[in-house]
């Protein structure tokens, strides 16, 4: 029925208890049967009117049947064993557990799903939601194209921090002329000056420029008059920048009192080549650094943003519907395995039941046919006995001597009785194989219904 089922060879769970066939040459001469025989001839022993076995016979029986009582221990020991291991085998338990696995199934989707479906439902709300809000924010200011924005802005922050440490670096060789500390302290003088450049630019990119594009008058007319602001701002930094650094290589320990004086008395009174050249590169930073904010998101201002936020919600409802559908189908998958495990453990069980039983008939088998060995050893060493007692003895022989002689034990008797349950256990399995397909299908339909509740759940 399954694939994954190998047929195995189970071999008998105990090992038969093995006895060697007696040589009735070997137990004569180990007995001393003829000499025993003709010792008690030489005296006429058995006397003629004696009735029942004599003590050589007696003898004799005793050492034989106490190979079969020691025989007879053994063998009800672990038949007994055996015995108590069929009686105990039982596969009851295990069907249930397979019959009741679709129900498991079923009230383990029910628990685990329900509160899912209410938590997907509530990320769907949120998802039409964005959808409305993004659809009003498009239709009030005029929108009929989707939103254009950077999926990441890891290479913008890279390419700003780069030309933060570019012009720090150039503005470094530039100070380090009027620094006590050379090329580091310029460095460090220009890390800040490039910071504060670079950061008006972005701001002003970013968030001031930007509403140069908004449906509102009110707005573009502000932003007009904020970023040519920001723009006037930076360039009289630069400028005040420029006036420094000539002023450093003009009286270092004065040099920022000289620069705001220079700068009062003309903001274009800069002589020197080298201070021009910052001033440029401070003008150039900040560009770059505008350009940058402003490419930042979508050049309609809280466009960008809103449908961020849509798109983040749909991927969430994507994403737990994916997941939702993948902890079924595992949980699915799961189930079906434990029916084919326990399937499997249970014709496992059946074949060790069958073990049992056939351990048990066998050493039955041997035991049976050891006792009867033993008693056909006892008749010849009898017979062998009477026959050199007779030909060797004056008087005649004991009347008994003269009938056959037929060997019984006084033993314990080994039940070969027990519980056969092979034909139980074999219609038990057979009704359970039947039935798995329909309760395969059963699971696999509940699957699918839940698949589709799940996808109208999700259904936008």
């Amino acid at each position: 029925m399954f694939d994954f089922i190998k047929t195995k060879t189970i071999v008998a769970p105990y090992e038969p208890i093995e006895f060697p066939v007696l040589d009735n040459e070997d137990l004569t001469y180990r007995f001393n049967v003829a000499e025993l025989a003709k010792n008690a001839a030489r005296e006429n022993r058995p006397d003629m009117n004696y009735k029942g076995e004599d003590a050589n016979e007696l003898d004799f029986h005793h050492k034989i049947e106490t190979y079969a009582h020691q025989a007879t221990i053994k063998v009800k020991q672990l038949t007994e064993d055996l015995r108590n291991n069929i009686t105990s085998t039982s596969i009851n338990k295990e069907i249930t557990d397979v019959e009741n696995v679709e129900k498991e199934f079923k009230n383990k989707v029910s628990a685990e799903f329900t509160p899912l479906l209410t938590e997907l439902a509530a990320v769907r709300g949120d998802v039409i939601a964005a959808e409305d809000d993004l659809s009003d924010f498009k239709k009030v200011n005029k929108l009929r194209r989707s939103a254009d924005y950077p999926e990441s802005h890891v290479l913008t922050l890279g390419i700003l921090v780069f030309a933060l440490l570019i012009e720090s670096l150039l503005n470094g060789f530039f100070f380090a002329k009027g620094s006590d500390f050379g090329l580091v302290g310029g460095v460090s003088i220009a890390l800040i000056v490039s910071l504060l450049n670079i950061s008006i630019g972005y701001l002003s990119g970013w968030w001031v420029f930007r509403y140069k594009n908004h449906i509102s008058r009110k707005w573009v007319y502000c932003s007009t008059i904020l970023f040519i602001s920001t723009v006037v701002v930076s360039i009289v930094f630069n400028l005040l920048v420029a006036h420094y650094r000539e002023a450093l290589g003009v009286d270092p320990e004065h040099a920022a009192t000289l620069a705001v004086s220079s700068f009062q008395d003309g903001l274009l009174s800069i002589t020197d080549v080298e201070s021009w050249l910052l001033f440029m590169i401070g003008i150039v930073f900040f560009s770059l650094a505008v350009y940058k904010g402003y490419s930042m998101d979508d050049p309609y201002p809280g466009y960008g943003k809103m449908s961020r936020k849509r798109n983040r919600l749909l991927g969430d409802l994507d994403e737990l519907r994916k997941e939702m559908i993948d902890d079924l189908d595992e949980l699915h998958q799961y189930h079906l395995e434990i029916i084919e495990i326990k399937y499997v453990d249970l014709q496992r069980r059946q074949k060790l039941l069958n073990g049992f039983i056939s351990s048990f008939e066998y050493q039955m088998g041997i035991y049976r046919s050891y006792i009867k060995n033993l008693r056909s050893n006892l008749n010849y060493i009898i017979a062998t006995y009477r026959d050199i007692n007779t030909s060797e003895r004056t008087a005649p022989p004991p009347a008994y001597f003269d009938s056959k002689y037929n060997a019984e034990f006084d033993l314990d008797e080994v039940s070969s009785d027990y519980d056969d349950k092979r034909y139980e256990i074999a219609r038990l399995l057979e009704g359970l194989a039947d039935s798995l397909p329909a309760k395969k299908a059963y699971m696999l339909n509940f699957k699918e219904e839940y698949h589709q509740k799940i996808d109208e759940v999700a259904k936008l």
